[in-house]
């Protein structure tokens, strides 16, 4: 969903994580990946 342009807040919510600490604790190397991307 990262990937799709959806928010890490949205992803937390569908995931059913109790918070977003939880989502980018799993999905922080996505994130990473399109900043550098994104900077290239």
């Amino acid at each position: 969903m990262l990937y799709k342009g959806v928010s890490i807040h949205s992803v937390s919510k569908k995931l059913g994580h109790s918070d977003i600490k939880t989502t980018l604790d799993h999905y922080a190397h996505v994130l990473k990946e399109m900043n550098s991307v994104m900077n290239y």
